[in-house]
């Protein structure tokens, strides 16, 4: 049976099975029209699409036409996926063939290319080619590419095509790489957005690329999507109705031009961040939101009109738009964030709307060409850093409602001259107008009650300030360095009490005077240091405390009165005040801590109370014109008036407390006095009378140094140590009275009384064990020194330059001589060492040109270097003593030396004698294997010399230059000539 007689006796109701099987066993290769239609009709009939959309894989043959027609009376439903491959090649060639003759084939290749997608083709170049024929015609037929409903556009599919203009439908999902890469001609799209994936440099190459148009969007528009074109310029959206991810064109190098969908209500955070190209940008009239950053760091957007419908602009929003120059806000607008508009370089001038309440923080930070701000009426608060670093700002208008001003608002506002701060304000935050250079003139409102840290500082050019009676706290360098101040006034109508914390006018070098309010109870550490030109104050009558350095270096200032309010002062207070001349001191003050009138130069009259219990370190050092103190009680009584005499009562005098006053002249203890400290009464040059107390167990080191005028003084009797210099350089001193009976003391320390010069007699008692290094180093004057029998050592230059000394008996209880002890003692002719000291140390007795004898008590010696260079010895025999050595220049310069006679050592050291130009004759024992060079070296009257030693070494020189020595006797085999060279008078004997 044919194909053709079954249809006609079969309906549509057959299974498909059979007709299968019956078209198989015909071997059909051309179906006739009628055959055709009965499958079309089958198709339709069925209600399972799938199985009956077979019958078309049998059709082995098929022209254009034809396929065409099954398309279009299945409405589409039969796809070119149910015909064979076969079939498929033939419709492919055919079209590509038509299609290189004309155009009209346009609808044909657009019918096929959606059915071609999901095929798997014979041949995928065939496929390929079949495609880019179709968008060739296409873009020939249009002037432009419309892509067809397909899903994919391939790689490289359209690469170096001479498009200029692409619509891309909405079915497009997935762009390829290098899909439309090097279309140099193509200038604009047209999407219909469905695109979810762009491949790797799609669009590379696209350089004439500037325009993006987007008439709908199924999907959210996503960031990707614009940053695949990279010379993209203008982008317009055209619907209404569009969703958006974030940061969309963030980043975008060359976006110039985006005009927003109508119906936009937020731009999402980062939206158009770092935009560096994008000048303009056309909102939606239906705004409510602009998001975090969203055109932060948008350097070239120049002009930006808000809508009425803004609502709130947030943190960032157009942080860095530097060529922002137009900006107008809406009337309604309720929130403005944290530095939305900072660093917008090149805005002028700005109205805030009263709607807001609150200037968020920096919200206008760092807009260097700021010039004017108009602040309305209903705003209430400037937060921190909100117009920071507006460096042209010169006009500023705050309206009445406000009541806050914050941390850093107006800092570093260089050119800002005037500020007038409302009556409701009561708090101006740290650092608020700090360093505003130009700013001149200060009105503070009437509620003004905190002035926090810095809020003024380095306001250069503000001469006068006059803060309201509701003032209640000025704190940390609120007015520090403002230059030209000259004038602060209190304005004293308010009950409560007042503070002013540190530093608050530090560096006020223009400041001439100031009153201080009733209510001020104290001034805190360096409030008015370095005032320069401060030249009076007036105090109010609560203040009970001053703190440290409070006027450090206010040195124009002349007088001080204290009111009797004032119980306690700080460290360093008036230091360095060096035109104060008189001070008064509240009667209830009762300790003055150290450096408190340090370094003031001009200081002559102090009055204070006389129960004074401290005086700290430094109080009047550098005091050198103060010469008078008055005593008071708490009734202001005065109780002494004394130019000449210093009463001191305080328990301890601590160190330098009067260093360098060089006008004292009297100073008495009191028996309170048990310590005074180091340097306490150094360089008081005019101080001649010193009265110690019974009570003093402590005179610290360099105490009296230099008080060039003290004539005597009496050691205490509870004093245990006299320390370090404690009266060096006492250049008029010429009595120290010790207590023999009931002395306490046992050491005097190294250089006590250097450079006493006048000083004569001195007896030290004998509960004295150490005395110390160059203790009476330099005094000229002293002849008599009766030295303790407990004393173990005589120190090291102990008595060096003790020019006038002739005698002293060294105590039996000194054990060792340490190095140049008795140097220099010029007078000193006779010395005996005790027997316990067997070492003569280096330098002991150098330059002691009169000392012709000396006895030693030990008979094992050891002479150290230049022990007795250049003294006055003029015999001496060592025979009978057991010496270790004799070193280097021992005797060196003895110009009276005639004889002496050696003991059994080994070796002449060097230079030992040189120099003895009294010497007559040497005779040198069999012990002596060495003569080392330059021993006897200009011995000019040496002329007799016996070498008893027959192995002995001659040093180089060792005699040279005796020039009388004659007989020159060796037992040694020969005498090498260096060493006898420069003695023309010589004969030489050798004995075997």
């Amino acid at each position: 049976m044919s194909f053709h007689d079954f249809i006609t006796d079969q309906n549509y109701d057959v299974e498909l099975s059979i007709i299968y099987l019956t078209i198989e066993q015909c071997n059909i290769q051309y179906f006739s029209d009628e055959e055709i239609q009965y499958m079309i009709n089958y198709f339709n009939h069925s209600t399972n699409k799938t199985e009956a959309s077979l019958i078309f894989s049998l059709i082995k043959t098929m022209d254009l036409p034809l396929f065409q027609k099954i398309v279009n009376e299945t409405n589409n439903e039969v796809t070119i996926s149910f015909f064979s491959c076969d079939v498929l090649q033939v419709l492919v060639k055919t079209m590509l063939n038509r299609a290189l003759a004309a155009t009209h084939m346009y609808e044909s290749f657009q019918s096929l290319i959606p059915k071609l997608d999901n095929l798997n083709l014979e041949s995928s170049m065939l496929y390929r080619t079949f495609k880019k024929k179709y968008f060739d015609i296409n873009n020939e037929y249009n002037s432009f590419l419309e892509l067809p409903d397909v899903t994919y556009v391939e790689e490289s599919m359209l690469f170096n095509r001479a498009i200029t203009k692409l619509i891309i439908p909405s079915t497009v999902k997935t762009i390829g790489n290098l899909a439309f890469a090097n279309c140099r001609e193509l200038e604009e799209i047209v999407l219909y957005n469905g695109i979810e994936k762009i491949g790797e440099d799609a669009f590379e190459g696209c350089t004439k690329l500037k325009k993006l148009t987007i008439v709908k969007s199924d999907i959210p528009i996503k960031e990707f999507l614009f940053n695949h074109l990279k010379n993209l310029e203008d982008v317009i959206f055209e619907d209404d109705d569009f969703t958006f991810e974030l940061s969309v064109f963030k980043d975008h190098p060359s976006l110039k031009f985006v005009k927003l969908p109508k119906s936009m209500k937020v731009i999402n955070m980062e939206f158009f961040y770092n935009c560096p190209n994008l000048t303009e940008v056309l909102l939606s009239d239906n705004l409510d939101i602009i998001g975090v950053s969203a055109f932060e760091n948008c350097e070239n957007l120049r002009k930006i009109i808000l809508p009425e419908t803004l609502k709130i602009i947030e943190e960032k929003a157009f942080c860095k738009c530097v060529s922002l120059e137009d900006l107008i806000f809406p009337n309604n607008i309720e929130t403005i964030q944290q530095m939305s508009f900072s660093e917008c370089n090149n805005l002028h001038k700005v109205t805030i709307p009263g709607s807001l309440k609150t200037i968020e923080e920096g919200t206008f930070e760092k807009c260097q060409q700021l010039s004017e701000i108009i602040i309305e009426e209903g705003i209430e608060t400037i937060s921190n850093r909100a117009f920071c670093e507006c460096c042209k700002l010169i006009k500023v208008k705050i309206p009445q409602s406000m009541n806050t001003i914050k941390d850093y608002s107006f800092y570093q506002c260089k050119r800002l001259p005037e500020v007038i701060i409302p009556n409701k304000v009561k708090v101006i935050g740290n650092m608020a107008f700090s360093e505003c250079s130009e700013l001149h003139t200060l009105h503070l409102g009437n509620a003004l009650g905190y002035i926090k840290m810095s809020a003024f500082s380095k306001c250069k050019m503000l001469q006068y300030v006059e803060l309201p009676s509701e003032i209640r706290e000025l704190e940390e360098y609120s007015f520090a360095d403002c230059e030209t101040l000259k004038n602060v006034i209190f304005m004293d109508h308010a009950s409560k009490e007042c503070t002013i914390k540190n530093k608050v006018f530090y560096n006020c070098v223009s400041l001439e005077k100031i009153q201080l309010p009733d209510r001020l109870k104290i001034i805190r550490k360096e409030t008015f240091y370095n005032c320069m030109n401060l030249i009076s104050i007036e105090f109010g009558n609560c203040l009970e405390k001053i703190e440290e350095s409070a006027f450090y270096n206010c040195e124009k200032l002349l007088t001080i009165i204290l009111p009797k309010s004032v119980t306690t002062i700080g460290k360093n207070i008036f230091e360095q005040c060096k035109s104060l001349e008189e001070v008064i001191l509240s009667p209830n003050i009762n300790r003055i801590p150290q450096s408190s009138f340090k370094n003031c130069s001009s200081l002559k009259k102090i009055t204070l109370s006389n129960n004074i219990t401290t005086i700290g370190s430094s109080a009047f050092e550098n005091c050198s014109l103060l010469d008078t103190f008055i005593f008071i009680d708490n009734s202001n009584a005065t109780l002494s008036l004394n130019n000449d005499v210093i009463e001191l009562k305080a328990s301890i005098i601590e160190e330098r407390t009067f260093y360098n006053c060089t006008n004292i002249r009297n100073v008495t203890f009191s028996d309170n006095v048990k310590c005074i400290k180091k340097e306490a009464f150094s360089h008081c040059t005019s101080l001649f009378n010193v009265e110690f107390t019974n009570h003093i167990q402590e005179i610290g080191e360099f105490a009296f140094y230099a008080c060039q005028s003290i004539q005597s003084i009496f050691v205490p009797p509870l004093l245990t140590i006299i320390n370090n210099s404690s009266f060096s350089k006492c250049t008029q001193l010429s009595t120290v009275i010790f207590n023999q009976e009931d002395s306490k003391l046992t050491n005097i320390s190294e250089s006590a009384f250097q450079d006493c010069e006048l000083l004569k007699t001195v007896s030290i008692p004998n509960t004295v064990s150490t005395i110390g290094k160059c203790c009476f180093f330099g005094c000229k004057s002293l002849d008599t020194i009766i030295l303790p029998e407990s004393l173990l050592i005589i120190s090291q230059y102990m008595f060096s330059g003790c020019t006038n000394l002739g005698f002293i008996i060294i105590p039996q209880s000194v054990k060792e001589i340490e190095s140049f002890a008795f140097h220099l003692c010029a007078s000193l002719n006779e010395i005996t060492i005790p027997e316990q000291i067997s070492i003569i140390p280096e330098n002991c007795f150098q330059n002691c040109i009169n000392l012709s004898l000396v006895i030693f008590c030990s008979q094992t010696l050891t002479i150290k270097k230049y022990a007795f260079h250049n003294c006055g010895l003029t015999d001496l025999n060592l025979s009978t003593f057991k010496v270790d050595s004799i070193e280097s220049y021992a005797f060196s310069e003895c110009k009276n030396l005639r004889t002496f006679i050696f003991p059994s050592i080994s070796i002449v050291s060097y230079s030992t004698f040189e120099g003895c130009f009294s010497l007559e004759e040497i005779e040198t024992p069999q012990s002596i294997c060495e003569i080392q060079f330059r021993a006897f070296i200009n011995c000019t009257s040496l002329s007799k010399v016996t070498i008893k030693s027959s192995d002995i070494k001659y040093g180089e020189n060792c005699f040279s230059y005796c020039t009388n020595l004659i007989n020159f006797i060796s037992h040694s085999l020969s005498v090498p000539a260096r060493a006898i060279s420069g003695c023309p008078k010589i004969i030489t004997q050798v004995f075997e």
